[in-house]
């Protein structure tokens, strides 16, 4: 994948089989992509999404995945690498098209009428 951009690790909750971790997302136009059950891959680790806000996202990382990757290490305050699943992208952008080209023959119409 690509790397997108980056965001910084805002909150980290741990507990006995769940380690939850919340990022900021540094350019908030980007977060339309970033879905709820949706793949993103943070570090070059591809994760899926746990809960989407405005401006903030978090995912849940199971013992294994702590154990084989760096996350576990990271800190509070720490930036990580973004890539936006591809496929999420042409779905959202995709969409966006229709809708505005569908607004805009919708205006065109009330136009001429």
């Amino acid at each position: 994948g690509h790397i997108i951009t980056t965001a910084e690790i805002a909150k980290i909750l741990t507990s006995e089989n769940n380690h939850q971790v919340w990022f900021k997302e540094q350019e908030a136009s980007l977060m339309k992509y970033i879905l709820y059950k949706g793949f993103i891959g943070v570090d070059g680790i591809s994760l899926t999404v746990g809960e989407v806000t405005p401006t903030r996202f978090c995912v849940h990382l199971i013992p294994e995945t702590l154990e084989r990757t760096t996350l576990g290490r990271k800190k509070l305050g720490e930036r990580v690498n973004i890539e936006i699943d591809p496929q999420t992208q042409a779905v959202v952008d995709t969409v966006e098209r229709v809708l505005a080209a569908r607004e805009n023959a919708v205006r065109n119409q009330a136009d001429i009428g």
